[in-house]
């Protein structure tokens, strides 16, 4: 799926119970959504991925108190008309941008893996495993078990976060980055 990285600028909201602003992409990409509400559009191609270096509330180098940045992967005709509406609150980025925000601002706190600590606690019980479960001989295992431990194998247990890394990301949801000004060109 050929998709457009975007950072976009949010602040907080003026509102009441309103946490944040967005600019008001279901009226200027209306004719890329179909009737479909923005945030459910977006969410469709691996959702936001909020900087999480330079919370809202607070003031850092970068991003003043009251503001922060979100990526979100669209396709390019919502990228055309969201950088065409709002030319002061969203950005286009290159792959390579794309990637250092996703891995050093949105997810460098995330954890490499998933943990069912219910699952993890059964076969640490019914194999006597102390100690590192991620290091456990899985030779004596049923295949259950041994899936479960397995991060690449998506059996509860130990699954590796696949948003943690942009290249995992990519992958796992079969995204190719496209700018905006190659993505109406043929393929070769």
């Amino acid at each position: 799926m050929d998709l457009v990285p975007i950072k976009v600028k949010i602040t907080l909201g003026t509102k009441m119970g309103s946490r944040m602003q967005y600019p008001d992409f279901n009226k200027a990409c209306a004719n890329v959504l179909q009737g479909q509400d923005w945030a459910v559009y977006v969410d469709q191609f691996g959702g936001p991925h909020y900087d999480h270096k330079s919370p809202m509330l607070e003031h850092t180098e970068d991003v003043p108190h009251g503001e922060q940045y979100v990526m979100y992967m669209v396709k390019a005709d919502f990228a055309k008309a969201a950088l065409a509406a709002f030319p002061d609150l969203v950005t286009e980025l290159t792959e390579a941008e794309a990637k250092t925000f996703h891995d050093e601002c949105a997810h460098e706190a995330d954890p490499e893996h998933r943990m069912n600590t219910e699952r993890l606690n059964e076969i640490r019980a019914r194999y006597g495993i102390q100690g590192d479960i991620l290091s456990a001989d899985t030779s004596g295992m049923d295949a259950a078990d041994a899936k479960a431990l397995d991060p690449d194998d998506v059996t509860p247990g130990i699954v590796k976060n696949r948003r943690k890394h942009f290249i995992d990301l990519k992958r796992s949801l079969n995204i190719k980055v496209v700018s905006t000004k190659t993505a109406d060109e043929p393929s070769e």
